[in-house]
């Protein structure tokens, strides 16, 4: 008992917890490793991206899929900037009155414009998205009243047609909503378009994610459909290596890697593998090696001196990126991969991000996922004798 205890203080009060990169919402597991507090996370907490990317298919596949999930974006980007409502097919069946379940967003107190989505939506296209509103007499929706009134006079019998008697107007045919002030309307200004599922508007599938407010607000397991918590083991940060390790004899104690070719990846190349070396939680230098961890080796991930880059991502996808991706391990499940980003070995210091990917299943066309390659998004840093959780 008072040994335990003692451990415990060594682990947090003489050396502390680990430092925090950003403040994305993290706790202590039972073991003295931080973890991310997955319940109480969302897009809104993430910071962004520390370097730039992009992915670019063949127009074959755009021709397949009817819109163009190709996308880059630079250092300092958001992930829900990054990500689009495609990405996530149980997003799309889903209505602006299930996010407010979800996430706050309350349609009675939303306005039109700060819905992305809506702005850039045809006349002809948003009345047929929303069920039975082309069936509404125009007196019945004060904000397109306003958008049809720009381009043509309103006479007191206008007000009493039906929306669909306007379709075929010249004038209305390429007219969107954007081109008037939405900020004056609610959402539940038009009949029934907060019972609408999203993947009824037309190019929803392109929308990042920030164009719904309520999904920054969302929980990250909610909104991907993951558990809220995680099992696994910690082990305890020992010795810190830099890049000149491992340039011509492989490493043997890998516990990194990737889905595709497992987590015990050896590393051995000219620029050399930098890593932090493990044992087992309180052993305080005792080697006790039941767990198996004694020695174990967390490789740095990356294309910088010291990084190693594994095969990654599956499918059509898989091939973007070079089908590479950093390696890492998944304690939290599949949404992200973290990846030991730097090694600072005169600080006897490891730092730690994740690194997302992009899933994209649409209709009878699945094709796989990315490499994890959207990142890094900084998590913590650890420094020797710091404990490190490590999953299953």
């Amino acid at each position: 008992m008072w040994l335990k205890i003692a451990i415990l203080l060594f682990s947090f009060g003489i050396m502390g917890f680990p430092t925090m990169a950003q403040e994305i919402p993290t706790t202590i597991n039972s073991d003295g490793a931080p973890v991310l507090d997955l319940q109480n996370i969302n897009l809104g907490d993430l910071p962004g991206l520390e370097s730039a990317g992009s992915f670019q298919v063949s127009q074959e596949i755009i021709n397949q899929l009817g819109f163009d999930p190709s996308r880059s974006w630079e250092a300092g980007s958001s992930l829900e900037d990054i990500m689009r409502l495609g990405d996530l097919p149980s997003i799309g069946g889903k209505s602006l009155w299930n996010l407010n379940q979800m996430g706050g967003l309350n349609p009675m107190q939303t306005s039109l414009d700060s819905i992305e989505l809506f702005q850039n939506q045809g006349l002809k296209d948003f009345v047929n998205s929303v069920p039975g509103l082309k069936n509404k007499k125009l007196n019945q929706v004060p904000a397109l009243k306003e958008l049809i009134g720009k381009y043509q006079v309103l006479d007191p019998l206008d007000g009493k047609k039906k929306l669909k008697q306007f379709f075929n107007q010249p004038l209305l045919k390429n007219v969107q909503l954007g081109e008037i002030d939405l900020s004056k309307y609610s959402v539940t200004s038009i009949p029934n378009l907060a019972n609408t599922p999203l993947e009824n508007f037309k190019g929803w599938e392109s929308s990042p994610l920030s164009s719904i407010p309520a999904l920054e607000s969302i929980p990250l397991p909610n909104l991907f459909d993951l558990p809220f918590s995680v099992g696994g083991i910690a082990a305890m940060h020992d010795v810190t290596y830099g890049y000149k390790e491992h340039r011509f004899t492989p490493t043997t104690r890998s516990i990194t890697g990737s889905k595709e070719v497992g987590f015990n990846y050896q590393c051995v190349q000219e620029t050399g593998c930098a890593y932090l070396e493990l044992v087992p939680p309180g052993t305080l230098g005792i080697i006790d090696d039941v767990s198996g961890l004694h020695g174990a080796q967390w490789i740095k991930g990356g294309k910088e001196d010291g990084g190693q880059m594994v095969p990654g991502g599956e499918g059509i996808l898989g091939e973007m990126f070079d089908g590479e991706e950093p390696t890492g391990r998944h304690p939290f499940g599949d949404l992200f991969k973290v990846v030991l980003t730097d090694t600072i070995e005169s600080e006897g210091m490891g730092k730690f991000g994740l690194y997302f990917r992009i899933c994209l299943k649409y209709g009878f066309a699945d094709l796989g996922c990315t490499p994890y390659a959207v990142g890094p998004i900084p998590w913590f840093s650890s420094k020797e004798k710091d404990l490190i959780f490590l999953g299953l």
